[in-house]
């Protein structure tokens, strides 16, 4: 089954946000802000660049993110990457479930380029064959 190639491609400047864990108090779970934040920013940033009504929501998804820090310090990316993912859903995805490929990369530090590049493109779901083959 082929699939039309779809692929947006967006940056997000400024510093990377990694999820923060959820908190807990009063009886209810609240999400940190900063990543909240930063979740609308990814969101408004996908739809600036996307097809707007010709996205489809209820595709499989491979996702490319590139990730610039300011800085050395020691961060894991991994927690950029769900940032990103989560973000993007009912917005790109209906859930991030539906990514089958996901890629994610440390750029060189730069305080002048620090941000994520995030490249979202149509994906048909490969057999094992088709993967070790690559």
């Amino acid at each position: 089954m082929n699939v039309e190639p779809i692929t947006v491609a967006f940056a997000l400047p400024g510093p990377p946000v990694p999820l923060e864990r959820a908190r807990h108090g009063k009886g209810r779970t609240y999400s940190a802000p900063r990543s909240v934040a930063y979740q609308r920013a990814l969101a408004y940033a996908f739809r600036a660049a996307s097809l707007v009504g010709k996205w489809p929501l209820d595709a499989r998804y491979h996702v490319t993110i590139v990730v610039t820090f300011a800085d050395h310090r020691r961060r894991d990316i991994d927690n950029v990457a769900k940032t990103v993912l989560d973000g993007l859903n009912r917005v790109a995805w209906a859930d991030d479930s539906q990514v089958d490929r996901l890629t994610i990369e440390r750029a060189a530090p730069s305080r002048s380029t620090a941000g994520v590049r995030v490249e979202v493109g149509r994906e048909r779901l490969r057999t094992v064959d088709e993967v070790a083959d690559e």
